[in-house]
């Protein structure tokens, strides 16, 4: 009896996490791809309409489909109808291209560029709403979701970031800045604002919001001791000192967020990316 009530447990959980469609590779020509940068869609086989996109990305040393499979974005596309796009970074050690004045510069090139395009394509042939685009990711992909709301905040509404630096951060020559890992690398407010208006000049548009997630256990990247600058609805950046906004004791996990009405409160794992997607 007992096995039996295990094999019927095990028999929901597999039932409650099968998916609707499976991960494909984007094979056709989305446009200007300068580091060839591979694509790979989940499309479910409900889809809202107008349709939703977020595009979902790696930390260093993984791939797309580790993102897939470690994530629930898949399962939360099934159940509200939206596609994610899983980028897959183009180096050999699995990080995107944080650093480059290409990536770095809104049509400038750099992995960027071609992440950018996707989004441009899927707008003009998937039926993707232009108004409900996001981005996310974890470590490197966080640092890259940065770079996508400097570079090119007219395609994208907000992003979320888990563990990631300011926009700008690692830029120079060499791929990683252990100045901007180890939280040592300080500027004031006007000069990150000024770096992230950098990547599109003469742009007076909308700014994407920006959700920021980093916990003290994570020693890679280490916590911006005194600012973070957060885009806002106003389009104007705002420091936010070192005292943070939220705090979740239990998770030991510190929370910079945007004083915005529809922010929802951060849960406990593994249900934080079902709140980042209330947040979107």
């Amino acid at each position: 009896m007992f096995s039996l009530k295990n094999l019927c447990i095990a028999a929901v959980i597999a039932s409650a996490n099968a998916l609707s469609s499976s991960l494909q590779q984007v094979t056709v020509n989305f446009g200007s791809n300068p580091t060839n940068v591979q694509m790979y869609q989940y499309k479910p086989t409900k889809l809202a309409t107008p349709t939703p996109l977020i595009i979902a990305m790696h930390y260093c040393g993984g791939t797309a489909q580790a993102y897939f499979t470690g994530t629930t974005l898949a399962q939360l596309a099934d159940q509200h109808g939206f596609i994610v796009v899983y980028p897959n970074a183009p180096t050999s050690g699995g990080c995107w291209d944080v650093a480059t004045t290409a990536t770095l510069t809104h049509n400038g090139g750099g992995d960027s560029l071609g992440i950018a395009n996707i989004v441009r394509y899927a707008i003009a042939n998937w039926g993707v709403d232009a108004s409900r685009v996001f981005a996310t990711g974890t470590s490197s992909g966080a640092m890259m979701t940065n770079v996508l709301m400097g570079a090119y905040p007219d395609l994208f509404a907000a992003g979320s970031l888990y563990s990631g630096v300011p926009y700008g951060c690692f830029a120079g020559p060499s791929a990683w800045n252990s100045q901007c890992s180890q939280g040592q690398l300080i500027k004031t407010a006007q000069q990150w604002g000024d770096q992230v208006r950098s990547g599109y000049p003469g742009y007076t548009g909308t700014r994407p919001k920006v959700q920021f997630w980093h916990g003290t256990v994570y020693v890679i990247l280490s916590l911006v001791p005194r600012v973070s600058i957060l885009m806002t609805p106003n389009q104007r950046y705002h420091a936010l000192p070192s005292e943070f906004l939220g705090r979740d004791q239990t998770m030991d996990e510190r929370i910079w967020r945007l004083s915005n009405p529809n922010f929802q409160r951060h849960q406990r794992s593994p249900s934080w990316l079902l709140t980042r997607l209330l947040w979107f």
